[in-house]
């Protein structure tokens, strides 16, 4: 069973879900490492190996599209970091990694054309466009090589859940939630 985005709900004891970990604030390179490792270690206590190991990688390729790709950024030390917030959520069936972040129209049109592209494939389909896209040089407009939401929803097995809300005529919160099933 997928179960609604609703924080509010979880917050309330009116669901089944439990919040394993919230973060809202800037988003670097070291503090995803801390958070992951935090992670991995809370969810080995009680989580098979290859569950963890999907989580925990769900969970750094979505914080890092936040902290290289959020429209709000925080400039420090001639750099730039992405702020937004990152979500886990346990669920009687297993775990939500959630993210928002505030993207431009550009970034949407992009966003819902590759989130879109991607949904539309099987796990063969996507694991030939993983190597593809691999082999290629890089995507234009990404810092990468355009394989994080691909390896996302290879490593859920089911289609990535995205949706907009707009901020002002020019800016949007995205929400990406991916889903890792126990069974």
């Amino acid at each position: 069973m997928v179960y609604p985005f609703n924080i509010r709900k979880i917050f309330t004891g009116n669901s089944k879900s439990e919040v394993v970990f919230i973060f809202n604030g800037v988003i670097t390179q070291d503090l995803i490492v801390s958070l992951g490792e935090s992670i991995r270690g809370e969810l080995s206590l009680y989580c098979k190996p290859r569950i963890v190991n999907r989580v925990f990688a769900i969970f750094i390729e979505m914080a890092q599209n936040v902290m290289h790709y959020s429209d709000d950024k925080f400039h420090f030390d001639k750099r730039s970091y992405g702020k937004g917030q990152l979500i886990l959520i346990k669920n009687p069936d297993g775990f939500e990694i959630i993210t928002l972040n505030k993207v431009n129209d550009n970034q949407k049109n992009f966003l819902m054309q590759r989130n879109k592209l991607i949904n539309n494939l099987n796990q063969q389909e996507l694991k030939e466009l993983y190597i593809k896209t691999r082999n290629k040089k890089s995507l234009t407009n990404t810092k990468g090589a355009g394989l994080g939401f691909i390896d996302i929803a290879r490593r859920s097995g089911i289609p990535l859940n995205f949706e907009f809300e707009s901020i002002d005529d020019f800016h949007h919160q995205f929400k990406l939630r991916a889903i890792v099933f126990e069974s």
